[in-house]
């Protein structure tokens, strides 16, 4: 589990489970490696949230946001963390 920065970061899944959410993470690396510096899992609560970033600003996490749903067709959702 890595410790929450601030910053802007894209949400792209949440577990209840810590194994099922570090097993999506694993499968995610394998389709797009160029997030291998981006991408963490973070437990808030109850919940183990798959995030990548931080970035240093929303226009960066809208640009990695938009190469994500077109290469993996997902769709992030931009959370700023302070």
């Amino acid at each position: 589990m890595a410790a929450a920065t601030g910053g802007f970061w894209l949400q792209l899944a949440a577990f209840r489970d810590a194994t099922a959410a570090e097993d999506w993470r694993r499968q995610l690396l394998q389709q797009a490696d160029w997030l291998t510096p981006w991408l963490a899992v973070l437990a808030d609560s109850a919940w183990h949230r798959v995030q990548a970033g931080p970035y240093a600003n929303r226009s960066q996490a809208q640009s990695a946001a938009v190469r994500l749903k077109q290469a993996l067709r997902l769709a992030p959702m931009v959370v700023e963390r302070r």
